[in-house]
C-alpha cells in the first residue's frame, strides 16, 4: 500500500472524517497540524514543516493538504521537486476574496500568491462544491460580483475534481425530544473573531432578533460578552462536536446565513437532526437545501424577517423530516469515500 503525508490546520470534525478514510488506503499517513496562531508562528511552523517533510518525503507517494494556504507552500513546492502525487481539498476562504470585512486568502497580498503558486503546482484539486470553481455573487454588493478559484487564479491547467463533503446519518439523528418552539440556532467556531462573526452572519440574527421578540435565537460558538444584545439571543460557547446532535435536536430552525461558504458541515449536521433549514443564497448553500427549507436572497433584515415568518407558518414535520432525507440521499460518508478512493486510485 503506498504512503502519504496528510496536512491540515487544525483537527475539525472533516478533517478526522477525511484522515480516517485515507488510513484505510494507504500503509502509513503521517500527519502535521499547521495551527496558526499569529504572525510570527508562521515563520516557527515552516520551519517545522521544512524539517518534517524532509524526514518523510522521502517515503511518502502522496501529499494531501486540506485547505490551501500557507501551510502548503512547502508540502507542493517538494512535492513537485521529488515527483510526488499532491492532492488539494479547498473548503471555501482559499477560493474567496472579500475586501469589505477583509476575508479571503485573496485579500492578503502574499497569501494569495501562495495560494495561486500551489493550485497551479498541485497534481489535482479536489474543492467541496463547484461553487468553489466558479460562481455568481449577488448575497451583498461590497464584493465581487464572481468568486471561485477560476476567478483569481485565471488560466489554470490543474484537474479538478469536485468531491461533496460527507455526512454520518448514525451519530447526526433525531434524538427524542421536545423541540424548543420557534427556535433558531446556528453553529460555528471562533465566532468571538470579528472577521468570522460577519461571514458567518451574525450581525444579521442580531438585527433580525430585534424585529422578532417573539422567537428564540440561539449562538453557538461565542464566549464573550455582546453589547447591546437582545434579549432574545443567547450565547453558548463551544459545544464539542460529539455532544451536537443532542444539542440540535432541541430546536426546530437552523440558520446558515453566511456572506461566503465552502460546503458547510454545521447546516448539513442539522439539517440530518431535523432542524428546518433557513440559508442564504451563498455558493453550495441553496443546493444543499433544496426545496426543504428557505432562501434569503439579499443579504437583508427585514427580507430574513419574511423569510422565517413563512417558516413559522410551514408544515415543521414536514419540513424536518425532508431536511434529514436531503442530506442522507445526497450527501452520504459512505459516496465522498468512494469518489476519493477513485481519485487516489487513479493516480497510483
Amino acid at each position: 500500500m503506498p504512503q502519504a503525508l496528510y496536512f491540515y490546520h487544525s483537527k475539525a470534525s472533516f478533517v478526522e472524517k477525511d484522515l480516517y478514510f485515507f488510513q484505510k488506503r494507504f500503509d502509513v499517513i503521517k500527519e502535521f497540524s499547521f495551527g496558526i496562531t499569529g504572525k510570527f508562528s508562521v515563520i516557527i511552523l515552516l520551519l517545522k514543516q521544512l524539517i518534517f517533510l524532509l524526514k518523510n518525503i522521502g517515503k511518502t507517494n502522496f501529499i494531501i493538504c486540506q485547505f490551501v494556504g500557507y501551510h502548503t507552500l512547502l508540502p507542493v513546492f517538494l512535492g513537485k521537486l521529488f515527483g510526488k502525487k499532491v492532492i488539494l481539498i479547498p473548503g471555501g476562504i482559499d477560493c474567496a476574496k472579500f475586501p469589505s470585512i477583509n476575508y479571503g486568502n485573496y485579500t492578503k497580498k502574499w497569501l494569495g500568491r501562495i495560494t495561486n503558486f500551489s493550485y497551479r503546482n498541485a497534481t489535482i484539486i479536489l474543492p467541496v462544491h463547484e461553487c468553489l470553481v466558479l460562481s455568481d455573487y449577488s448575497y451583498q454588493t461590497d464584493d465581487l460580483p464572481q468568486q471561485g478559484i477560476k476567478v483569481h487564479c485565471p488560466n489554470l491547467k490543474i484537474p479538478i475534481k469536485v468531491i461533496h463533503n460527507g455526512y454520518d446519518a448514525t451519530v447526526f439523528n433525531v434524538k427524542p425530544t421536545k423541540r424548543i418552539s420557534n427556535s433558531f440556532i446556528t453553529i460555528a467556531s471562533n465566532l468571538d473573531n470579528k472577521v468570522r462573526a460577519k461571514i458567518k452572519g451574525v450581525d444579521l440574527i442580531i438585527e433580525v432578533a430585534k424585529l422578532l421578540p417573539q422567537c428564540n435565537f440561539y449562538m453557538i460558538g461565542i464566549s464573550s460578552n455582546i453589547s447591546d444584545l437582545p434579549k432574545n439571543i443567547s450565547l453558548i460557547p463551544y459545544v464539542p462536536n460529539y455532544e451536537l446532535p443532542a444539542l440540535l435536536s432541541n430546536y426546530e430552525y437552523y440558520l446558515q446565513l453566511s456572506m461566503s461558504e465552502g460546503f458547510p458541515n454545521a447546516l448539513s449536521e442539522a439539517m440530518l437532526c431535523g432542524c428546518i433549514p433557513i440559508g442564504s443564497a451563498v455558493t453550495s448553500i441553496p443546493e444543499i437545501i433544496s426545496n426543504t427549507g428557505f432562501i434569503l436572497s439579499k443579504k437583508d433584515p427585514h427580507l430574513l424577517k419574511q423569510s422565517i415568518e413563512k417558516a413559522l407558518q410551514c408544515d415543521k414535520e414536514k419540513l424536518s423530516a425532508a431536511a434529514r432525507k436531503r442530506i442522507l440521499e445526497n450527501y452520504s460518508l459512505e459516496k465522498r469515500e468512494l469518489q476519493l478512493f477513485k481519485v487516489i486510485d487513479s493516480l497510483i
